[in-house]
C-alpha cells in the first residue's frame, strides 16, 4: 500500500482541499479530488483519483492536475487571486524535508537488501532462450545482455490507478561506475496500457542509466531517452571514446542525477525522442522541448540532436552507418 505524505509545495493553493496525498513517483503524486473528493477504500488504499503532474512531467510545463472520476482539472494560478500565506509555504516546506529523510532512509535499507541478496544475478539467471531471442532483436547480443545483468521475472506485480495487475517483465538493473547498484527497471510485456509499460522498483526510485558501467564517465557523452536506446546507442555507434547515459523518460532528467553525471564534461549530446518536441495544445507561451531544457541546464558544452526517429530505431530499422552518425552528432545545434 502506498502510504500518505505532504503536499508538494508546487501544489500549495490545494492545501487543504485534497487529502490522502501520496507520492507514485518524482514526477507525479495523487490524492484525493477537489472537486468530487474520495474516500479510503474497502481494502484500505487510499483514494488516487486526483492526479498531479510535476511542472517538468506536465506537458503544459506548470503544476497540473486532473481527476480521472469527475474530469476536473487544476492548474497553478488557475483561480484569480489565489495566494499561499508565508506559514503554510513553511508548514509544507517542513513535512517535505521529513518525508525526504524518511524516504532516504527507506530507500538506503531497500538497495542494502538489493545488494545482499544480488536479485538481479537471479532475475539474470531466470531468462531463457526466448528472452534472449528477444533482446537479440532489439539489438543486445547476448555478451551485453551478461554485461548489463538483464534479466527476467514471470510475475512482477504493479497497480495501476485502484487495480492490482501481473505481468512478465524484463528486469534492467541500473548501475553506477563499478557496477555499484542503484536501481531496478521492469518492461512489463502485458501491460494493462501498452503506452505505461514501464515501472522502476518502489522506494528506490529512478536514475540515469549507464550502457557502460565498468568505465568511468568520459569527456564526451550522449546521453538517450530509456536504457535500451542507450544500449543500442553504444553497440552500433561503436566509439570507445563516447560514454552513452539515458535518462528514464524526457520528463525526469532533472530528478535521476544525469545534470551531475556530465557537469564536468567537455562535450555532450541530448538525443531524445521526436516526439518531445510536440508542443502540446495547453503550453504555456515559455514552453521550451525537454531536450532544449536539458541542454540549458548543462551549459555551453551541450548540444542537442534532432532526428526524426529514436535512436535505436536509427541504427537497427534504417541501418545508421558510422559515417551517417558522425555525420549526425555534426548536426547539433548548441542552445
Amino acid at each position: 500500500m502506498i502510504r500518505e505524505v505532504p503536499l508538494p509545495l508546487e501544489f500549495a493553493e490545494l492545501d487543504g482541499l485534497v487529502h490522502y496525498v501520496q507520492r507514485k513517483s518524482s514526477e507525479e503524486y495523487c490524492s484525493s479530488c477537489p472537486r468530487c473528493g474520495g474516500e479510503v477504500h474497502p481494502d484500505g488504499e487510499l483514494s488516487d483519483r486526483f492526479i498531479m503532474l510535476m511542472p517538468f512531467r506536465s506537458k503544459a510545463g506548470i503544476p497540473f492536475g486532473f481527476c480521472r472520476i469527475c474530469n476536473y482539472k487544476w492548474w497553478a494560478g488557475k483561480e484569480a487571486g489565489a495566494r499561499v500565506d508565508q506559514a503554510t509555504m513553511d508548514k509544507l516546506a517542513a513535512q517535505a524535508r521529513e518525508a525526504e529523510e524518511r524516504r532516504a532512509t527507506e530507500r538506503k535499507a531497500k538497495l542494502a537488501a538489493f545488494s545482499t541478496k544480488e536479485l538481479w544475478e537471479e532475475l539474470h539467471r531466470r531468462m531463457g532462450d526466448d528472452q534472449r531471442a528477444w533482446w537479440r532483436e532489439n539489438g543486445v547480443p547476448d555478451e551485453w545482455q551478461n554485461y548489463l545483468r538483464l534479466g527476467y521475472t514471470e510475475d512482477k506485480a504493479y497497480r495501476r490507478g485502484d487495480e492490482l495487475f501481473h505481468s512478465p517483465a524484463y528486469t534492467i538493473p541500473y548501475f553506477g561506475y563499478k557496477f555499484t547498484f542503484k536501481t531496478m527497471q521492469y518492461r512489463l510485456c502485458n501491460p494493462n496500457n501498452p503506452s505505461d509499460r514501464y515501472r522502476f522498483e518502489a522506494d528506490l526510485g529512478t536514475s540515469y542509466y549507464m550502457a557502460t558501467p565498468s568505465l568511468q564517465v568520459g569527456d564526451q557523452v550522449v546521453i538517450c531517452e530509456g536504457a535500451k536506446k542507450a544500449m543500442v546507442t553504444h553497440i552500433y555507434a561503436a566509439d570507445d571514446a563516447l560514454t552513452v547515459l539515458a535518462v528514464p523518460s524526457k520528463g525526469d532528467w532533472k530528478s535521476c542525477g544525469a545534470l551531475e553525471a556530465v557537469k564536468d564534461c567537455g562535450r555532450v549530446w541530448v538525443w531524445f525522442d521526436p516526439d518531445c518536441y510536440i508542443q502540446p495544445d495547453n503550453a504555456t507561451g515559455n514552453w521550451l522541448p525537454a531536450p532544449v531544457q536539458f541542454a540549458k541546464e548543462i551549459g555551453k558544452n551541450a548540444r542537442v540532436i534532432e532526428s526524426a526517429v529514436k535512436a535505436d530505431d536509427a541504427f537497427l530499422h534504417y541501418g545508421m552507418t558510422d559515417t551517417e552518425w558522425k555525420a549526425l552528432k555534426k548536426t547539433a545545434v548548441k542552445i
